[in-house]
């Protein structure tokens, strides 16, 4: 959420390094863009960390659009399966930026805004 190219620009540096890269299920890019700019610079190996889902299907399109986009591995997360309160957001009344979307989750920037504290 700090810079326009997030995510690319994360990735393209791992891939200058030679890292291996996790990507975020909150991902604000295309999965495909993220792992495609990498590949331009160098081959390296990109993971994607998924929440425990209710939704099955949901959770089935995310692992395919993975598998598709070449990635190595699933990194599954179970510790989470609420957000918690963050209390000095709810103070400062704070929303994700409304140009940005959490692509992987299917959540457009309406969907975001949207949500209470």
């Amino acid at each position: 959420m700090a810079h326009p190219d997030g995510e690319l620009a994360t990735s393209r540096a791992y891939a200058h390094r030679n890292i291996p890269m996790a990507i975020s299920s909150f991902c604000n890019h295309p999965l495909e863009e993220i792992t495609t700019v990498a590949r331009a610079v160098a081959p390296i190996s990109h993971l994607l960390q998924v929440y425990t889902m209710r939704d099955s299907e949901k959770q089935e399109r995310i692992i395919r659009r993975a598998e598709a986009a070449a990635c190595k591995a699933i990194l599954p997360t179970a510790d989470s399966p609420v957000l918690g309160v963050r209390y000095n957001e709810v103070r400062k009344d704070f929303r994700t930026p409304v140009i940005l979307s959490f692509l992987m989750l299917e959540w457009d920037s309406e969907k975001i805004q949207s949500q209470a504290h």
